[in-house]
């Protein structure tokens, strides 16, 4: 999302970007719409959250009739995916990891992408409080980050 060059860059930011040479910016921001959505959004059972969603989602995409979404889509690689129980203490150190980085990414969005210019977030309020769960332990563990 950096790349884009639409967000101004903290100190941590422009040092993790020099350890990534791969990953340039574009100069003065990229010229294009960008839309970012959540895939909670796609199927959100909210029958007006979701219908402003593709409405506003459609009014991006400047089409006529209301955009939809198919939720029968099938998984991909069904037969290749493993289960596992992410609150199984042997994923404590992981979903550590997962909770701060869940925290850093929420901040960052809310505090650049939500505000950026050139940057469509269709159905901003259940976006955002989509991103306020970022950065929450989903087995509840208080005891996780202490």
């Amino acid at each position: 999302i950096m790349q884009l060059g639409n967000f101004p860059l903290q100190s941590k930011d422009e040092e993790w970007i020099k350890g990534h040479k791969h990953m340039g910016i574009v100069n003065g921001g990229t010229p294009y719409k960008v839309l970012f959505y959540l895939q909670e959004q796609l199927g959100d059972d909210d029958k007006d959250r979701h219908g402003k969603f593709l409405e506003e989602l459609s009014a991006f995409m400047e089409v006529e009739e209301p955009f939809t979404v198919d939720n029968d889509v099938p998984e991909r690689n069904v037969d290749h995916h493993k289960e596992f129980d992410i609150c199984d203490k042997e994923h404590d150190e992981v979903r550590k990891v997962l909770v701060v980085n869940g925290k850093e990414t929420a901040k960052w969005i809310r505090a650049n992408l939500a505000i950026a210019d050139g940057v469509t977030l269709p159905n901003k309020e259940h976006f955002l409080e989509i991103v306020n769960t970022f950065g929450t332990d989903p087995c509840d563990d208080e005891d996780l980050l202490s």
